[in-house]
């Protein structure tokens, strides 16, 4: 698909319309070893060089391990961010690259991240159930009669009407569990575990829907195909 050249450098967020007009007639952008001049000429993406490299697809996908100590969302006010580990072309995209879910300030781990919108609000829409497993630090050990009633489901967080759905948990370590949930409601594993007398040390995010963390670096990303993401989320229905 050909798109307008700045246009493409706008959705890029590599630049505003005019400093992309600008840019272009200054012969900053390349394609097959040439200068282009026009910024109205449309251009296949694919051909593109700025600065040398490869644009960015027009898609993009990415799995971001998220460090403590930093939000989800844009807010300055709200100190670090996420997008501050990230390039700033990244943070300027149109349509916005944005985390698919949340992870609470403190709450370290696996997130996704994607400028496609369709695909994140399947992902987080209720009634997918996509599956997140944590690493869950206790105060204090957890009784298997506490453990099999996660497991089994049915019980009720405060002020929730909702039973809450069966959820697989293994336990790891003495004050240590693994866990998955298929939904997603506000601080549920706080809430889970403090309606038990149990309060939460630390939280940390393994996996989300077909994705694991695997040996992603703290405050790393690894950028996923479109090929990538339709393949696994095809393996994860069949």
């Amino acid at each position: 698909m050909k798109v307008r050249l700045d246009k493409l450098l706008v959705l890029e967020g590599l630049a505003t319309r005019s400093q992309a007009a600008d840019l272009v007639r200054r012969g900053v952008v390349r394609s097959k070893g040439e200068p282009l001049r026009s910024p109205a000429q449309k251009v296949d993406p694919q051909e593109i060089l700025w600065e040398g490299e490869p644009l960015d697809p027009l898609e993009l996908y990415l799995l971001f391990h998220k460090p403590a100590a930093c939000v989800c969302t844009r807010s300055e006010e709200e100190g670090r961010t996420i997008y501050d580990y990230l390039p700033a072309r990244w943070v300027r995209r149109i349509p916005p690259l944005v985390s698919v879910g949340r992870l609470d300030r403190d709450t370290t781990g696996l997130l996704f991240l994607t400028d496609q919108g369709d695909l994140n609000h399947a992902l987080v829409a209720p009634k997918k159930h996509v599956a997140k497993l944590y690493r869950v630090a206790l105060e204090r050990p957890l009784r298997e009669e506490e453990a099999e009633s996660i497991r089994r489901g049915g019980g009720y967080l405060e002020g929730d009407p909702k039973p809450l759905l069966p959820a697989p948990l293994k336990i790891v370590a003495e004050r240590e569990v693994e866990l998955t949930l298929y939904e997603g409601r506000y601080h549920q594993i706080k809430r889970l575990f403090g309606g038990m007398g149990n309060k939460v040390l630390a939280l940390h995010r393994l996996g989300f829907g077909p994705w694991k963390l695997g040996d992603l670096g703290v405050g790393e990303w690894r950028m996923l195909s479109k090929v990538e993401v339709e393949s696994a989320l095809a393996e994860e229905r069949s």
